[in-house]
């Protein structure tokens, strides 16, 4: 996070964390995803927006007041996929129920961001730059990964282009429905072991 006039900037992205018992399953996939094409660790995450840029106080009492218009909902992998782009270098697709539309479209009108492309919801498998032909292979060792979990909180991380994968923290949590997860300023790394 930056300074400007005394007041601490968080810059960032909003996520959706997955849940047990689907972690496990995730853990696996990453892990071989990791072993096949390399590239850093992270915690799995679906991105809701990105780009988000306000004063830390500021962005805390959105994420709450966002979550707390929202109930648990189930989020649903469908599928392996890829682009060229090293942050889509290998995930699964999430089907694009309405929960999730209606949390991405009510985030970006609360945060005040436009991503630019289109959303396509996801969960990164593995960041990097890494040939067609081993995310073939990757994906028929890992069959279509079929997998459901409950989205039931929202986090706000430092996950910005500008920070390298290794150091992005949760810096805020909020459970739908409004009981916050806490405050996690002083957060480790959302590094998965």
């Amino acid at each position: 996070m930056g300074q400007i006039a005394g007041s601490e900037i968080f810059r960032g992205s909003l996520w959706i964390r997955p849940t047990d018992p689907a972690l496990g399953q995730l853990a696996y996939a990453m892990s071989r995803a990791r072993e096949r094409c390399g590239g850093p660790e992270f915690e799995p995450h679906v991105t809701v927006v990105s780009g988000i840029e306000l004063p830390a106080g500021e962005a805390k009492r959105r994420l709450e007041r966002l979550a707390d218009g929202f109930l648990p909902f189930s989020v649903h992998l469908s599928g392996l996929d890829w682009y060229s782009d090293r942050y889509r270098c290998f995930f699964a697709r999430v089907e694009t129920g309405p929960e999730l539309l209606s949390l991405h479209r009510r985030a970006q009108d609360v945060f005040e961001v436009r991503n630019r492309e289109a959303y396509e919801p996801h969960l990164s498998l593995a960041y990097g730059d890494v040939t067609v032909d081993r995310k073939r292979e990757l994906a028929g060792e890992l069959g279509g990964l079929d997998v459901s979990f409950q989205a039931e909180a929202l986090c706000l991380v430092n996950a910005t282009r500008e920070v390298p994968v290794e150091q992005w923290q949760v810096r805020f949590e909020s459970r739908f429905g409004g009981a916050p997860a806490g405050n996690l300023l002083a957060a480790a790394p959302v590094v998965m072991t």
